[in-house]
């Protein structure tokens, strides 16, 4: 096989003992990628690497982080044809959207788009606002979709992948 492997994956305790026989089945554009568990067994393997004149050596964290996924309606403004004429300074102010999808009933959260600073904003209402509520000069529209929110704990145990050619 000498000079015959696209590739190497490793992921076993002490790579660095390996890497001169990766490198011998390897061809000269070939990817080295070593999964270690530990920085010490990371920096000997870059050593290795080296000093066998592999290019490109970088290594990268891995970190499990899992996010929380919530089925949400965006409810949105449509400005109808007499707001066109608004000089509000606020972003998107005066600029029609349009929304055709609408959202499923039973949704548990809504998300304002056009909330404080632009930013959306969650809402537990279900239905669009009272008729005192809404601007004359527009439409509510909901339409649903995903949102991804980071745990804030970091679970799980920290690995590195080095990568090299």
């Amino acid at each position: 096989l000498e000079g015959q492997v696209d590739g190497v994956f490793l992921d076993l305790p002490g790579p660095q003992k390996v890497v001169k026989s990766a490198h011998n089945v390897m061809r000269p554009d070939g990817c080295f990628i070593s999964f270690s568990p530990c920085i010490e067994q990371v920096q000997a393997t870059c050593e290795v690497l080296r000093e066998l004149n592999f290019v490109d050596i970088r290594t990268i964290e891995v970190l499990v982080r899992e996010y929380e996924i919530d089925r949400v309606t965006l409810r949105d403004k449509v400005l109808t044809s007499s707001s066109e004429d608004n000089t509000s300074t606020r972003e998107g102010a005066g600029v029609k959207r349009k929304h055709g999808d609408v959202a499923d009933e039973g949704t548990d959260d809504v998300v304002k788009a056009e909330g404080e600073g632009g930013a959306p904003e969650a809402n537990t209402e279900t239905s669009t606002p009272a008729a005192e509520d809404k601007p004359e000069e527009s439409e509510w529209h909901a339409r649903p979709m995903a949102l991804a929110r980071p745990r804030m704990e970091a679970r799980g145990h920290t690995g590195y992948l080095t990568i090299a050619r």
